[in-house]
């Protein structure tokens, strides 16, 4: 007899996704980590999608001044929900465009420091900035 849980996996395999019930995990688990692991430097690379299931984490960061960098991929929307729409023909996802969100705003009115990019170059500058932090940091990386 087949389980739930492996007909559920059975059935995203199918489609070809395997990673969909993760979205909002990485930023509260980059803090968790950090506080675990207090000699590392603790990087979290998230879209901007996963990262609004928890963005509230920041506050939490920086409260506890863990040395994380937050790299969020700014893409304008939530690409898995986008990926997996596809996956069912759907043309279209109201609710999962995100144009307007300012992760920058949102990092420092949660204490945490953040710089925005939209270049190659500048994405080099604010990661080494990012990277050499002993705090939160956040960084915005703007892509089409």
């Amino acid at each position: 007899m087949t389980t739930v849980r492996e007909a559920t996996f059975a059935l995203l395999e199918a489609y070809g996704m395997t990673t969909v019930f993760g979205n909002g995990y990485g930023l509260s688990a980059a803090i968790g980590t950090a506080l675990a692991r207090t000699s590392d430097k603790v990087i979290a690379v998230i879209g901007d999608g996963a990262s609004m299931y928890a963005i509230q984490g920041l506050h939490a960061a920086a409260q506890l001044g863990t040395p994380v960098s937050f790299v969020i991929i700014k893409n304008g929307r939530y690409e898995a929900l986008h990926s997996f729409g596809r996956k069912f023909g759907m043309q279209s996802l109201p609710g999962t465009q995100l144009p307007h969100l300012n992760f920058c705003a949102l990092a420092e009115a949660q204490g945490v420091a953040a710089r925005r990019t939209d270049t190659a170059a500048a994405l080099d500058e604010a990661l080494k900035w990012s990277f050499a932090a002993d705090v939160p940091s956040l960084v915005e990386a703007v892509v089409d």
